[in-house]
């Protein structure tokens, strides 16, 4: 029919669609307002408590607990050193006593049935003041009474020491060697048989 209505799709002026996108950047300004709000709150916080840094009592905990770490620190190094230095000093001993005893034992022209000694320089001491001090006697007799010229074993006594911070440290070491018995041996053995292997009781 001619006389109908068209139900063709409507259509907006030319200008209708104006408002609706003014509308929309409107609502997009906004949200972008907001999130960059947000934002900049977000970074004022984390700037402040950056700046506030550590409050006193927080200090003096840290300090307290570095003071406890540093010290027990320091006393197991210092007992470490202790014990090394002890540890270097008792080897370098036994080397000099090794060294004091192998040449008492191939040295025949020292004196018998008395103390004598002298001091280890101090290149071979590490610097301490050091020394020995030895006595040889009859140990054993192969024949009683005691004859001169009888063959005899002796014995080496030989005490090395050392000077430290803690006083006066010593070392004793004994060793044997064949010997032959002289005048002044046979009256000591005369006098100390009970010390002797050998001897009559």
């Amino acid at each position: 029919m001619s006389g109908g209505l068209d139900a063709g799709p409507m259509r907006l002026p030319a200008d209708g669609g104006a408002p609706i996108r003014q509308s929309l950047e409107e609502v997009s300004r906004r949200v972008s307002t907001r999130q960059a709000e947000s934002l900049r709150h977000g970074a004022e916080a984390l700037v402040s408590g950056a700046r506030r840094g550590f409050t006193l009592l927080e200090v003096l905990v840290a300090t307290a607990i570095m003071a406890i770490a540093v010290t027990t620190a320091l006393a197991a190094l210092r007992t470490s050193l202790r014990n090394a230095g002890r540890q270097v000093d008792l080897d370098r001993a036994s080397t000099l006593a090794r060294s004091k005893m192998d040449e008492l034992l191939v040295t025949r022209a020292v004196p018998h049935l008395q103390s004598f000694g002298g001091d280890f320089p101090p290149v071979y001491t590490g610097g301490r003041e050091a020394g020995w001090e030895a006595r040889i006697t009859p140990y054993e007799l192969f024949g009683t009474p005691p004859q001169v010229g009888s063959p005899t074993l002796e014995r080496i006594q030989l005490e090395v020491w050392w000077r430290t911070d803690a006083g006066r440290q010593q070392m004793h070491l004994e060793a044997y060697r064949p010997g032959v018995l002289t005048a002044a041996d046979a009256g000591w053995a005369m006098e100390h048989g009970r010390e002797m292997v050998g001897a009559a009781p």
